[in-house]
């Protein structure tokens, strides 16, 4: 099995200076494979001011939510959409096929297998539905790569990717504090 890698997602309203040191401290105590930020297309192109050439020249890819224009404008590495085919197609047009296009599933079984099938090269999975855990489900299933919250037992199901808890953006210490628990859930699971 892989090993589980760490997903960024820096809040809408986060101010620049915040994003960055934080940014700046998950980097150095972890290891980041993503950042998606979130909010309009304002507070997304502000807080990829402050974080997308530090994340991209350390190998992250870094990734727009719902907006492929920006994507597309700003040079990121792909977008997020929520799983709607039609969007999906949309996006993967106007970014082109090396960019990278996930999509936000939350616990619909269906949506997720529909957008793998799509093509998509993640799919984002709330936490399992019932006593089996849809993550696990997922990673025992399907090849295509799951984002899921770390909280949530991600890590030990099988997950590809953890979202770091939110809280990770209060502080630079906040943050090194978050990325090193997770790295050692994730070399507990190996």
């Amino acid at each position: 099995m892989p090993k589980c890698r760490l997903f960024l997602v820096v809040p809408s309203g986060l101010d620049a200076g915040t994003a960055r040191a934080c940014l700046d401290a998950a980097l150095a105590a972890g290891d980041v494979a993503a950042l998606k930020v979130t909010g309009n297309r304002s507070q997304q192109s502000s807080l990829l001011g402050a974080v997308q050439a530090a994340a991209q020249a350390a190998g992250v890819a870094v990734l727009c939510e719902d907006d492929e224009e920006l994507a597309f404008e700003r040079k990121t590495d792909g977008v997020e959409i929520a799983a709607d085919a039609a969007h999906f197609t949309a996006a993967r047009r106007r970014l082109g096929a090396e960019a990278i296009v996930g999509a936000r599933c939350g616990t619909s079984r269906h949506q997720a297998m529909e957008m793998a099938e799509a093509g998509a090269d993640y799919v984002q999975l709330d936490a399992g539905d019932g006593d089996e855990s849809l993550v696990g489900w997922w990673a025992e299933l399907f090849e295509v790569p799951c984002v899921a919250e770390a909280a949530a037992g991600a890590i030990e199901d099988g997950a590809d990717f953890a979202v770091v808890p939110a809280a990770m953006w209060a502080s630079p210490d906040a943050a090194s504090t978050e990325v090193e628990k997770l790295m050692q859930a994730i070399a507990e699971t190996e």
